[in-house]
Parts: C-alpha cells; sequence; structure tokens
C-alpha cells in the first residue's frame, strides 16, 4: 500500500511548494514587516497614532472577511495559480507588524546610542 500510494501522489512536489512558499513568505514578511513596524516603534512623525489605530482595527477583521477581494485582485493582475498568489498577498500583514513594533518599542535606546557612538546609522 505504502508503494501505491507514494507511486500515486506527488509527496515531492507538495513538499517543494510548501517550502518555497513558507520561505518566501518568511523573508518577505521579515522584509516589510520589520521596516514598517521600526518607523512605527522609533520615529515620531505626524499621522503615526492613526496608522497604528487602523493596524489594531485591522486586526480585529477575520481573514474570511476580506479572502474574496483579495482572490479578485490576484485574478485581476493575473496571477492565479502561481507562487506570487500565494506569497504577495501575506507580504505585510498586520500581525507581525503589530508584533514586531512591540518588540521595538521594548528595546532600550542606549543600544541604539552605543551603535550611533560606534558608527551606525537608522
Amino acid at each position: 500500500n505504502y508503494t501505491t500510494v507514494l507511486e500515486k501522489y506527488a509527496y515531492l512536489a507538495w513538499g517543494q511548494n510548501s517550502l518555497i512558499t513558507a520561505v518566501s513568505d518568511t523573508l518577505m514578511i521579515l522584509a516589510f514587516s520589520s521596516l514598517a513596524a521600526y518607523a512605527l516603534g522609533r520615529f515620531e512623525f505626524r499621522g503615526k497614532k492613526i496608522i497604528y489605530g487602523t493596524i489594531i482595527a485591522m486586526l480585529l477583521i477575520p481573514i474570511q472577511a476580506y479572502m474574496i477581494p483579495l482572490y479578485l485582485m490576484c485574478a485581476k493582475i493575473g496571477i492565479l495559480n502561481t507562487y506570487a498568489s500565494i506569497i504577495f498577498p501575506s507580504a505585510a500583514n498586520v500581525t507581525s507588524i503589530f508584533i514586531l513594533t512591540s518588540f521595538f518599542k521594548g528595546l532600550p535606546r542606549e543600544l541604539e546610542e552605543a551603535a550611533r557612538i560606534d558608527g551606525c546609522g537608522e
């Protein structure tokens, strides 16, 4: 039975798809969400409270509410049935921005000051 199942289904292709999606999603989330979270956690600018409040409000919206519009958007730009349709919509999600913003707010300012003394910038 094991031989039949392993020959009939493409487990290696499924594993490859999962690995590509997981690694790409993680790298994109780290790249985009960490930049947004650092700006929200460390800088003072006009509209910061409105943006942060919007992020908090978006946490309350279940994924089922925006799944169909996301599908229609992917269909409109022609990326259905590709890795891009899985990776790009989740590139900067509000949950990771919220968590990383809290992390950056918790870091002591002295670390940045010590880095600036050593010649580093933002």
